[in-house]
C-alpha cells in the first residue's frame, strides 16, 4: 500500500544544499495506511488529533519524511532515528544530525524541507480572511508591522498578514524555537540574509522557507499522491 510513497521521486540532497516538497494528502487513503511505518511516539501523537484532516496531514508528513530521509541515508524508513530536540522539535539523532529537516501542513497539503549542512525552517498557511488578524499581529509582531496591517484593508491586509506570519514562523522554526521563542521586536519586513527567505503562493496556500545563507535551496517539487491506494 505504501509503494507509491516509497517510489516517489524524492529530491536528492547533497552537502551544502536543501530541497523541499509539497504534497497533497490523499483524501481516500485508508486510515491504517499512514501509521504503518511511524514510531510508537508518532502513533501516540497521531491518536491525539481530534480533527481527522489534521491527523491525516500529520501522518502523511511523517511518512513522507521517513521515506525521504531513508532514501538519502540508505536505511529503512523505520530505522530513521527521529528524536525530540531540546525545544520540542523533531531532529535526527547522531550520526545523521548533519541533516536538518522541517515540516508544515495545512488544508490537506504538507510541505517538507531537508538541508545538509545548514539550518532550515518552513511554514505553510492557507490564504484566507482572518477577522482576528490585527489582534494576532499585536500579540506577536512589532509595532511597525502592526501599523502596516492597520493601514491595509480587505484582501491587501489578508495577503500581508499571511505573508508576515509565514515568514515569522519559518524563521522561528529555523532558529529551532518556534513561537515559544518569538521576539516581538524581530521584524519580517525587508530583505533578510540570515536566514535567507524563499517564498511562494500556489493552490490558495502561502509558504516560506528560511535557510542558512550558505545553503543552496532547490526549487520546490510537488508530489501528487491522490491516486494512492
Amino acid at each position: 500500500m505504501l509503494d507509491r510513497v516509497q517510489n516517489a521521486p524524492f529530491p536528492k540532497v547533497a552537502q551544502g544544499t536543501a530541497a523541499a516538497i509539497l504534497a497533497h494528502v490523499p483524501a481516500t487513503a485508508p486510515e491504517e495506511l499512514w501509521p504503518a511505518i511511524l514510531s510508537d511516539a508518532e502513533r501516540r501523537r497521531a491518536q491525539a488529533f481530534h480533527n481527522p484532516i489534521a491527523k491525516a496531514e500529520f501522518c502523511c508528513a511523517r511518512t513522507l519524511l521517513r521515506f525521504w530521509l531513508s532514501s538519502i541515508l540508505n536505511i529503512s524508513p523505520l530505522e530513521v532515528p527521529i528524536r525530540i530536540g531540546p525545544h520540542g522539535a523533531p531532529i535526527l539523532a547522531p550520526p545523521y544530525h548533519h541533516l536538518k529537516f522541517n515540516l508544515s501542513h495545512a488544508a490537506g497539503k504538507v510541505m517538507l524541507a531537508v538541508a545538509d549542512g545548514g539550518m532550515i525552517g518552513v511554514d505553510l498557511e492557507v490564504l484566507e480572511p482572518c477577522d482576528t488578524s490585527l489582534d494576532l499581529a499585536r500579540m506577536v509582531m512589532p509595532d511597525r508591522e502592526v501599523a502596516l496591517l492597520t493601514r491595509l484593508h480587505g484582501s491587501a491586509r489578508m495577503h500581508a498578514f499571511v505573508r508576515l506570519w509565514t515568514r515569522r514562523e519559518a524563521v522561528l522554526k529555523y532558529r529551532g524555537c518556534g513561537f515559544a521563542g518569538n521576539d516581538r521586536a524581530l521584524s519580517m519586513l525587508g530583505r533578510r540574509n540570515d536566514p535567507v527567505l524563499h517564498e511562494g503562493c500556489e493552490m490558495g496556500l502561502v509558504w516560506c522557507i528560511a535557510s542558512s545563507p550558505d545553503i543552496w535551496v532547490a526549487p520546490i517539487r510537488t508530489l501528487v499522491l491522490n491516486e494512492l491506494h
